[in-house]
């Protein structure tokens, strides 16, 4: 693949995942200080995972249908900065509410989408694989700096994650007409499978989407609430921005190297060591309140999110069937950022007022423990007849 075009993938990761890094980890702290209750907070939270569960699939399935996905990435994300632009009115807190409807439904499908469609134009197979963490990593560094940098705006202007959210989504909308299309040896890889019940009919695919659920429900809870339980210790938005971007920056050291571990390592082992690093990670997010400890803990970010995110691309598209691999990648993500968050939110409804959010994270130290005992169990090759876990 020509330069150009790696670039123009990287760019388009960069204002992907720049737009979630200036926009998520402070809304919560946007809507608190603007009136939200504890529980209402956790429900207006909760609109992104219903609008994922539910969006998602339909997304995936539409471009999968699609000989041009990038159009209709191009139609989510164009509603998705009609919506961005929408979060920004004064007023109560729910004067929000209709652009987060209108971003639940589109921006984290399409980002879904985004990365099977990234994998395709990166010459697909193991090829578009081993390339896909190079490209993808580039996102991640755009959110480390976004996300710093917004933390710092945020102490002396309340909306500047709204503001800079929206032009980043706008930019990214414009950019997304401009990909272009999967080669066509690329798009005539399907198989005879094309029913989206043969994903329900699916074991190994159905039971990484259980401990999904798990996982990235408690990892959801870290992209929602963390600094709003920084700000509770007393903290400053910088302490956040500081952790969360460490994290990142180990992200990127794992999906730099993705090429080099998924070469060595089969997509089963990234996926059980980032449920394993949940259980040092949560504990530690709870019961720390050191600053320069809690944004040394967040480092784990790299192992909880970083080999999971690889290993479940790798893992979704050597299971499902090549018809409807956009259509597993958005079931994979919805599974755990949609039903997952969604869960997880609900039970946040109830630990914040009654807890605190240093004891829920505490908690979610049991949560990855289940998922440690049953992750392994999932892919074990008694559970499952799929080579390719191997």
């Amino acid at each position: 693949m020509s330069p150009p075009r790696t670039g123009l993938l990287s760019a388009w990761y960069v204002l992907a995942i720049g737009s979630v890094g200036a926009f998520h980890p402070y809304l919560a702290v946007i809507l608190d200080r603007r009136g939200a209750s504890g529980q209402a907070l956790a429900w207006s939270l909760a609109l992104f995972p219903i609008g994922l569960l539910l969006c998602g699939p339909v997304w995936g399935y539409w471009a999968d249908r699609s000989p041009t996905p990038q159009r209709v990435l191009g139609t989510a994300l164009t509603v998705a900065a009609v919506g961005a632009a929408a979060t920004l009115v004064g007023g109560p807190w729910w004067a929000i509410l209709p652009g987060m409807v209108l971003l639940a439904c589109t921006r984290s499908p399409a980002i879904a989408v985004g990365d099977v469609l990234m994998v395709r134009l990166l010459g697909g197979g193991r090829t578009g694989e081993s390339a896909y963490g190079g490209v993808r990593k580039w996102g991640s560094v755009a959110f480390i700096g976004i996300v710093f940098a917004v933390g710092s705006l945020m102490d002396r202007w309340l909306l500047a994650p709204l503001a800079v959210h929206a032009v980043i989504l706008g930019a990214l909308a414009v950019l997304t007409w401009r990909l272009p299309a999967p080669p066509p040896g690329v798009i005539e890889q399907t198989g005879p499978s094309t029913s989206v019940l043969s994903l329900l009919r699916s074991g190994p695919l159905m039971r990484v989407y259980a401990i999904g659920v798990l996982h990235i429900g408690a990892n959801s809870l870290y992209d929602n609430l963390f600094a709003h339980h920084v700000t509770g210790l007393g903290l400053s938005g910088v302490v956040a921005g500081s952790a969360i971007s460490l994290g990142v920056a180990a992200e990127v050291a794992v999906l730099a190297s993705g090429g080099w571990l998924l070469q060595r390592v089969s997509p089963k082992t990234l996926l059980i060591v980032a449920v394993l690093a949940g259980i040092p990670r949560w504990y530690l997010t709870g019961t720390v309140t050191s600053p320069a400890l809690l944004i040394a803990v967040q480092a784990l970010h790299g192992l909880t999110f970083g080999c999971w995110w690889l290993g479940g691309i790798a893992f979704v598209l050597r299971t499902a069937p090549p018809a409807l691999r956009s259509t597993a990648q958005a079931a994979f993500v919805a599974s755990g950022f949609g039903l997952g968050n969604l869960i997880a939110l609900a039970a946040a409804s109830w630990a914040l007022p009654n807890l605190g959010s240093a004891r829920m994270f505490t908690a979610l130290t049991a949560v990855s423990l289940l998922a440690s005992v049953l992750l392994p169990w999932a892919l074990s090759r008694r559970s499952s007849r799929s080579s390719d876990l191997a």
